[in-house]
Parts: C-alpha cells; structure tokens; sequence
C-alpha cells in the first residue's frame, strides 16, 4: 500500500493506492492522525482512484477517521470511487457518512464553502 498525503487549506488529502487491509489500515491510520493533527486540518479528502481493494480493517479506518473529523466539525469526503469500492461503500454503509466529489478540485471548493456536494 502506498500513500500520498498532501494539504490544501483545511483539508488534508490522502491518496490511497493498492490495497487497504488489515495489513495497511494501523500505520495507514497512524499518518492519517498524524498529518491531520500537525497540519491542524479540518476535512479530509480520500482519493480512492487507485485503491482497488479494501477489506473491514480499511472500513474501520475510514470510519475513525470520520469520527475524528467530525469533531473537529468537518467532513470527509471521496472522490475516485471504482465500482468494487463503491459496492464496498454501499454494504458498509460508508456511503451514507462520506460526500462524494466528482473530482479532488471538487472537493477542496466544497472544503472551501465553494460549492455544494452530492
């Protein structure tokens, strides 16, 4: 697994590549909290074009990282989402906590009160 954490503004933005499992999800996890908390972020934008697996561990992952988020009265976003992943989203219930964006610039406007998201 491979990850690219970048910030624009308030939003940190985590590119995920590979495959997010229980192998990945702890030290996937532990960058997340550390980037997000150092760079005082509000949001985060997962990009899911170049994941193409993800187990419960990965589910769970997102789910904390929700949670911190919405502490800090942000929101999570997903932009990249194949159709395996979508599937994933749908029978976790990822899908009704995460907003969508057509793309990362989407996203990062939504971020900014630029535009709304679907």
């Amino acid at each position: 697994m491979k990850l690219k954490i970048c910030v624009d503004g308030d939003a940190l933005i985590v590119n995920l590549c590979g495959e997010l499992d229980h192998h990945s999800a702890a030290d996937i996890r532990e960058d997340i909290i550390h980037q997000y908390s150092s760079n005082m972020c509000r949001d985060i934008i997962f990009d899911f074009s170049e994941l193409y697996f993800m187990d419960s561990a990965g589910i769970g992952m997102l789910i904390g990282r929700y949670k911190q988020v919405c502490v800090n009265g942000g929101s999570v976003y997903a932009v990249g989402v194949s159709p395996v992943i979508e599937r994933i989203f749908e029978l976790s219930g990822l899908n009704k906590i995460i907003k969508r964006c057509t793309d990362i610039a989407t996203a990062v406007s939504a971020v900014n009160g630029k535009k709304e998201v679907i």
